[in-house]
């Protein structure tokens, strides 16, 4: 259950979210819902992509994928690539992660970020939601 925060004593607070550790949210254009986890240790967003494709667009590099829906169902999604990021504390070889900008919505708070896409097949959630999504808006409430 996601939460205004008020009578803190602070005009800041009154604007934040209180949300526990996993929470819902929206994805995309689609606004396809998965589980996500909260994490205010990580930088950045991470998703879990399937039959990933990368193709040129408009003398850029671009990239395809599936997102599978908390209720089952499916969206594609195209974006451009921004870069690649090699993730701290992954020591297993594996390739460089491509980062897109995508629209979040958790709750009231609504915003576009960078998200690294990631195979999380062995996690418990396809999306890992960092500080770069939370910070200044969402208040993580263990």
């Amino acid at each position: 259950m996601l939460l205004p925060m008020t009578g803190l004593g602070s005009e800041t607070m009154s604007q934040k979210i209180v949300a526990g550790i996993v929470e819902p949210v929206a994805i995309g254009a689609s606004r396809i819902v998965v589980d996500a986890k909260l994490d205010t240790g990580a930088d950045t967003c991470s998703l879990h992509a399937r039959n990933i494709q990368t193709f040129d667009r408009d003398g850029g590099k671009w990239i395809r994928f599936d997102v599978a829906s908390r209720d089952g169902g499916s969206s594609t999604i195209e974006a451009p690539v921004l870069r690649t990021v090699r993730i701290k504390g992954d020591d297993r070889g594996i390739p460089r992660r491509p980062v897109i900008r995508l629209r979040l919505c958790l709750g009231k708070v609504d915003r576009e970020v960078d998200v690294n896409l990631a195979d999380r097949k062995n996690y418990s959630y396809p999306l890992l939601v960092g500080r770069n999504f939370l910070a200044g808006h969402v208040v993580v409430d263990s």
